[in-house]
């Protein structure tokens, strides 16, 4: 549980290529851009998720991209 800087910090956990596992995010910052669920209706959403086989679950895929920042022709930082 966590905010959208939770979200970041696992993405990074994984390699750009490698897939991430699904995620359930549950809002508990202040702006949630990433977290598209606030954290006082959990109980019901994760519910309808181990419910999944009679209730369609809907999946939001997000792409994750590679910065690198270039100084005199050296690479300074990678996010």
């Amino acid at each position: 549980l966590g905010g959208d800087g939770t979200v970041l910090h696992l993405a990074s956990l994984f390699e750009v290529d490698e897939p991430m596992p699904p995620v359930m995010c549950f809002s508990m910052g202040t702006l949630g851009f990433l977290t598209p669920f606030d954290v006082a209706d959990f109980e019901p959403l994760l519910d309808c998720v181990m419910d999944a086989n009679n209730m369609p679950v809907h999946v939001t895929l997000h792409t994750r991209m590679r910065c690198e920042l270039h100084r005199e022709g050296k690479v300074k930082m990678i996010h």
